[in-house]
């Protein structure tokens, strides 16, 4: 399926978040966008205070909309006891989607991660399968946090399969956000630290999210990620320095047109919903010397 109708008025749920602010700023001169969220937006949009456990609330939050943007979750950042990482991530979920189907609501768009695959948890039992990683790799998370949003995936499958609505997974590798530049730009400075070094910037997963509700599908779960990782050495000699052994090379133009390629495929992304990133790791480390 390719770009669907146009959806004129928007529900954001946790739009106050992290990445929430930049969905409602790609969202804004298109759309006619509602929060509902603990906390007020920084923008100046009608805004409904309440928590999506609270199915009733959520129900209330969705009369004249005409699509979903599903964002409020516990953050993988934000300590939390595994129990609270899965209650409100997999029910708010529930809920959500439960009541934008109630609502005749035809088309959500939900927040998975990375984290749904486990591979951004660098664990030595479980290296890449192949490279690059793809949509149809294996997801085994072992964090709480990786566990909800695996099964956030497949609570979306299940209200798909009643043919009524078409709900869209994206799956955001790290978020670039001003909150944990410093801290990312100096992580990705450190060769010692074990992680994929794939990024995206809070603005391209904005744009992602707004062409997300142009895409019509049942079902589809797709990474965003840009094109370079956040790391100087080059992806596969890093990646066999962590792992021991690099992983199997599927595609080896990839690495080919640019060592430091990243080592997430965002192809589906750009393919289906015509998205593309902006930012290179140089835009994003510049941005903490002051250059944008």
């Amino acid at each position: 399926m390719g770009n669907g109708a146009r959806h004129e008025r928007v529900l954001v749920t946790g739009a106050s978040g992290r990445v929430g602010r930049h969905v409602v700023d790609a969202l804004a001169y298109d759309y006619e966008v509602t929060v509902l969220d603990l906390l007020p937006p920084v923008q100046d949009v009608p805004f409904i205070e309440g928590n999506v456990l609270d199915l009733d609330t959520v129900r209330a939050s969705m009369t004249g909309q005409d699509a979903v943007i599903h964002l409020a979750a516990i953050d993988l950042g934000v300590p939390a006891e595994p129990e609270a990482y899965f209650g409100t991530n997999v029910m708010g979920t529930w809920h959500t989607v439960q009541a934008a189907r109630e609502a005749g609501i035809g088309k959500v768009v939900l927040a998975s991660s990375i984290s749904a695959t486990g591979i951004g948890e660098m664990r030595p039992d479980f290296p890449p399968d192949y490279l690059p990683i793809d949509e149809a790799h294996a997801m085994k998370p072992a964090h709480a946090y990786g566990i909800s949003k695996l099964v956030v995936e497949d609570v979306a499958r299940g209200f798909a399969l009643h043919g009524d609505i078409s709900i869209i997974c994206l799956r955001p590798v790290a978020v670039i956000v001003e909150s944990n530049l410093r801290r990312t730009v100096d992580r990705a400075a450190n060769p010692d630290h074990r992680w994929l070094a794939s990024y995206v910037t809070g603005e391209d997963t904005g744009r992602a999210f707004a062409a997300a509700l142009r895409y019509d599908a049942p079902f589809d779960a797709m990474f965003i990620a840009a094109d370079d990782s956040a790391s100087a050495v080059p992806t596969l000699e890093r990646l066999a320095g962590l792992y021991g052994a690099t992983p199997p090379v599927r595609a080896p133009a990839w690495f080919e047109r640019e060592p430091r390629a990243s080592p997430i495929d965002a192809s589906r992304a750009k393919q289906r919903l015509r998205w593309r990133p902006t930012s290179t790791w140089a835009d994003v480390a510049a941005r903490q010397d002051g250059g944008g």
